[in-house]
């Protein structure tokens, strides 16, 4: 029998999401059985320190839509989620971060704006208001750091750096042509060259609902100096190129 062609890939990027995965995972999955369309899913493992790959074995052997690949050595989840997009067969390719903070229900809509000829589509992240130091000091450095990229680089958008970006694959590929960072910039960087280039980037909304299970792996001052670098070196870059 022909395998049925591939119209959907949802790469998912880990690194130590072993205590999330099986359930999120669960939740994904049954979202993309009623979305009508063929789908793949992509684990890329970032070199997990715990159970992490041993869970996305046991899924890509009992799942046929799944399959897995594990990076040698730690190398940033930019780096990550290219290596899988660039091994997968949809037509649309994308990821969302599998603490799943920002729903798959989202995913709907995201598909919709495609189908209506949309080539870029991300989800902006809207935040409830909570009386907590560290969810306010998170919502004031993300809230800032969107104002500084419409301001700095001149990128219109409400929210680069969110981990829900779903992509033509074409488009995904001439993109990726133009990308540098591994790391974490990486997603401010390909949705400014999306903007630049002049494709058609739409954003919708999500709500961002913090996982009280996930142990953050951000690193609130390296974290924020290492984005400010990361921009400055960017805006540079694409001066020099112009």
């Amino acid at each position: 029998m022909l395998r049925q062609s591939v119209e959907l890939s949802v790469v998912i990027p880990c690194y130590n999401e072993g205590e999330l995965l099986n359930g999120n995972f669960n939740r994904l999955y049954h979202e993309l059985l009623s979305v009508g369309k063929t789908f793949e899913i992509v684990f890329v493992d970032d070199c997990s320190q715990d159970e992490t790959v041993q869970t996305i074995t046991e899924i890509c052997a009992e799942f046929d839509c799944c399959k897995s690949i594990f990076n040698h050595s730690n190398l940033g989840r930019g780096a990550t989620f290219m290596i899988g997009a660039d091994q997968s067969e949809g037509g649309i390719v994308g990821f969302l971060d599998i603490d799943l903070e920002v729903s798959e229900v989202y995913l709907r809509d995201v598909l919709h704006e495609l189908d209506k000829g949309a080539e870029v589509v991300s989800v902006y992240r809207t935040y409830k208001l909570k009386w907590n130091p560290m969810f306010l000091i998170r919502a004031f450095l993300s809230n800032s750091y969107k104002v500084l990229v419409r301001s700095y680089l001149k990128v219109p958008l409400k929210d680069t750096e969110s981990g829900f970006k779903f992509f033509k694959s074409d488009v995904y590929h001439e993109l990726r042509k133009l990308c540098k960072s591994n790391h974490w910039f990486w997603d401010t960087e390909v949705m400014a060259h999306a903007y630049w280039e002049g494709y058609d980037v739409r954003e919708v909304k999500g709500e961002f609902i913090k996982n009280k299970n996930k142990r953050s792996t951000v690193r609130i001052v390296p974290d924020t100096l290492e984005y400010l670098k990361e921009i400055k070196h960017f805006k540079r870059r694409i001066k020099n190129r112009k």
